[in-house]
Parts: structure tokens; C-alpha cells; sequence
């Protein structure tokens, strides 16, 4: 699994691809959601668990149609990866 860095995206493409601010993506708490793009190609949420070092752990909340994971599995990131914020 490869998850996508999102500041560079929104970098080379500012006006069609924006993400939160790198404060929002640091403000995440337990419970939160954060929208992540695995291998480039399918955007899933993943609750946050607990805060990691430059990031966060959490659990697959989507069931993935591409990805070869599964609903619940762990995952961890990094803010570059966050895409998206939903709170609790």
C-alpha cells in the first residue's frame, strides 16, 4: 500500500486540488476521519486512533474496491497524506 502526498499534489495543481491547512491536518483527534488516496488511485477514511510521530494510526473505515485491504484493517500516515478532515 503507497498512500499519496497530497501537499505535492496540491502544489503542482493549487487552483483544482486543495487540501486542509497543514494546521487542520494536525488538530486531529481520536475519533476524527481523515480522507487518504492508496496507490494513487482510490480515496477511503480512516478514524484516527491515536496521534504517531509526524502522524496518526488508524483503522480502514471504507471497504476498498481496488486496494488490496479490508474494512478495519490499521493504517498509518502521515499529515502529507490528508486529503480531507471529517470530525467526529
Amino acid at each position: 500500500m503507497r498512500l499519496a502526498n497530497v501537499e505535492l499534489r496540491a502544489k503542482k495543481s493549487p487552483k483544482t486540488f486543495f487540501i486542509p491547512s497543514l494546521e487542520e491536518r494536525k488538530s486531529l483527534k481520536r475519533g476524527d476521519f481523515a480522507l487518504l488516496i492508496f496507490n494513487n488511485r482510490e480515496r477511503m477514511w480512516v478514524k484516527v486512533s491515536k496521534k504517531a510521530e509526524g502522524g496518526y494510526a488508524g483503522t480502514l473505515s471504507n471497504d476498498p474496491v481496488v486496494v488490496d485491504m479490508k474494512f478495519g484493517d490499521p493504517v498509518e500516515f502521515k499529515y502529507r497524506h490528508i486529503a480531507d478532515i471529517r470530525s467526529k
